[in-house]
């Protein structure tokens, strides 16, 4: 939400969207049995895909506009989860084992604190790794002076694309971690 509000400057109120994305495709891949790592970088993903589809759209709005947008986007999500009974379980949900890790099962909630604080410490390592990149500058000339950004070369569309995208892959990640605490 930091790359994306913070830095770039566009608001968004579907991030919760972009984590029951991440939360329902690992809820429908724990039946398959792929290992956690897979299932959680698959929910990073294709959160991230969603935020791509969601995103591009709304790339011509800003402020208020922009805002309308996204919860718009928060309520097409939330009706296609609690709609789609296949893959999400409709209104009832599904029911999510808890994953693990070598030695680590995250139905201890010890052992899921440690992997949600590495997790987040990779996430904010990853995060700072963005903001002092060539990708982050363009964030934040985007977010100080849109219009001047653009006149000095900067791609508004590839950059405000994929700040959605980063944050979205974010918030899938963290829709993986959450299927682990809802039992």
């Amino acid at each position: 939400m930091n790359i994306l509000t913070g830095f770039t400057g566009q608001i968004s109120l579907g991030q919760a969207a972009f984590m029951g994305v991440g939360l329902c495709l690992l809820d429908s891949d724990r039946q398959g049995g792929a290992s956690v790592y897979r299932r959680t970088a698959l929910s990073g993903g294709i959160a991230a895909l969603v935020g791509l589809v969601f995103g591009t759209p709304s790339l011509r709005l800003r402020g208020l506009y922009l805002a309308i947008a996204t919860i718009a986007a928060q309520f097409i999500i939330q009706f296609t989860i609690r709609r789609w009974d296949t893959l999400t379980g409709g209104v009832q949900g599904m029911y999510v084992d808890a994953g693990a890790i070598g030695p680590l099962k995250f139905s201890n909630p010890v052992h899921l604190y440690y992997l949600t604080f590495v997790l987040a410490v990779a996430a904010t390592l990853a995060a700072k790794n963005i903001v002092r990149s060539r990708s982050g500058r363009a964030f934040v000339a985007i977010r100080d002076r849109y219009l001047a950004a653009e006149v000095i070369g900067v791609n508004l569309f590839k950059y405000r694309l994929m700040s959605f995208a980063i944050s979205s892959f974010f918030a899938g990640i963290a829709g993986a971690l959450l299927a682990n605490t809802c039992r």
